[in-house]
C-alpha cells in the first residue's frame, strides 16, 4: 500500500483496468464499425431501437448475475433518478448522432461526435472536483 499525502492509498495492478478498457476499445470500435457500414440499410429510427434493446439486455443480464443493492429502496432514490437522466441524456445523444450520419458526412460527423470526452472530463471536474 503507498501513501500519499499521509493516507494510505491501494495500488492496483494496471492489468486489472488496462485489458478491460483495451477490449472496451476494440469491441466499440467494431460496433461502431459496423454502424457506420449499415447506416444507409436501416432508419434512424430503426438502429435506436436496436441500441435500446441491444443496451437493456446487456444492462439487465449484467443486473440479475450481479449483486446489487435494492433499487427501489429510499436510498436509492437519488442514484435511480440520476441514472434515468443519464441514460434519458445518452439515448437523446444516440438519436441525434444517428440523424446526423444520415444527412452529413461521417468525416466531419465523426469526428465531432468523438470530442465528447472533452466534455466529460468538464463535467467530472465540475461535479467531482
Amino acid at each position: 500500500m503507498e501513501v500519499v499525502n499521509a493516507v494510505p492509498v491501494e495500488v492496483i495492478p494496471t492489468s486489472v483496468w488496462l485489458i478491460p478498457a483495451l477490449f472496451t476499445l476494440i469491441v466499440y470500435g467494431i460496433g461502431q464499425g459496423l454502424v457506420k457500414m449499415f447506416i444507409n440499410d436501416a432508419s434512424p429510427a430503426k438502429f435506436c431501437l436496436f441500441f435500446v434493446v441491444a443496451k437493456v439486455l446487456l444492462n439487465m443480464g449484467y443486473f440479475l448475475t450481479h449483486e446489487h443493492p435494492d433499487p427501489f429502496s429510499a436510498d436509492s432514490s437519488s442514484f435511480m433518478m440520476f441514472g434515468i437522466l443519464a441514460y434519458i441524456l445518452d439515448g437523446a445523444g444516440w438519436i441525434l448522432y444517428f440523424q446526423s450520419i444520415v444527412f452529413g458526412p461521417i468525416t466531419i460527423v465523426g469526428t465531432l461526435s468523438a470530442a465528447y470526452p472533452a466534455i466529460t472530463i468538464l463535467m467530472a471536474k465540475f461535479f467531482l472536483s
